[in-house]
């Protein structure tokens, strides 16, 4: 079973952020589906709304490959499998005809028959506060 948090962040948050998850891990954002299976960091302003990214902290997983879905065919990472993080930024919406602010989330597996290193799980929990 997975965890998540949702949340509402506006850009500046979204950075901010971001910043944090970085400053302490060796952490890269990368786009969680693409059409290469090389994994490359992608920068604040390439997390466009309703973009759904990883962060992979290098401390649990050195190496990151991507799975190949052959329908429809491209790259993604295994959530389930490997000990990344799934990240939802906010998205800006109009509503009633008013700015609106839509959720965004933080979501993990950590199953413990996944065998994923338990310090995973507290980097996690870090994380959630730093959004509460």
């Amino acid at each position: 079973m997975g965890r998540q948090i949702q949340f509402h962040m506006l850009s500046e948050d979204r950075n901010e952020f971001l910043r944090f998850v970085q400053e302490r891990d060796p952490v890269l954002v990368i786009a969680r589906s693409s059409d290469f299976s090389e994994v490359q960091p992608i920068s604040d302003l390439d997390i466009g709304s309703g973009k759904i990214v990883c962060l992979w902290n290098r401390n649990f997983l050195p190496l990151l490959e991507r799975k190949w879905i052959p329908d429809p065919g491209y790259y993604t990472v295994d959530g389930l499998n490997t000990p990344t993080l799934e990240f939802t930024p906010s998205f800006t919406a109009t509503w009633e005809g008013k700015p609106a602010l839509g959720q965004g989330r933080l979501f993990g597996n950590f199953e413990p028959y996944l065998g994923k290193p338990k310090d995973f799980e507290k980097w996690y929990e870090r994380l959630v506060r730093w959004i509460r």
